[in-house]
């Protein structure tokens, strides 16, 4: 059987796709997981109030609830500019992102998934550290 594994994993690793967008990258993940009970791919939108709750209602009834969170989405400028210069889309999008989705998954999963006896949340931030 590990032998099996390992053929497999040599041979998604010859044919990997080099599409390197974001679909093309979750088609990869979605290939390889898809026949292993532990893992479940599920993109989202999460900026979007509806793809957080059939997200969270999936995992719910895959596996019963949800032990731990890890918030880890995170967004920079796409363009670096002074306050006056920033255009107020490119902030509202980091807002979205960085806080306004962070406080709507975990609000979705505290709500709808956590288990009692779990309540663990960690919330990552992004941090560019170029200093040009």
């Amino acid at each position: 059987q590990q032998q099996q594994q390992q053929q497999q994993q040599q041979q998604h690793s010859a044919s990997a796709t080099s599409d390197d967008s974001p679909s093309g990258i979750c088609q990869d993940l979605r290939s390889d997981a898809i026949n292993d009970d532990h893992i479940l791919l599920h993109v989202a939108d999460l900026t979007n109030e509806e793809q957080v709750e059939y997200m969270v209602q999936t995992i719910v009834e895959r596996w019963g609830g949800i032990d731990v969170l890890i918030n880890n989405a995170g967004a920079s400028q796409a363009t670096k500019a002074p306050s006056d210069a920033m255009v107020t889309l490119d902030l509202e999008r980091l807002l979205q992102i960085n806080v306004v989705a962070v406080q709507r998954v975990t609000s979705a999963v505290v709500r709808r998934a956590m288990r009692p006896q779990a309540d663990k949340v960690t919330n990552n931030n992004s941090k560019n550290n170029n200093d040009d």
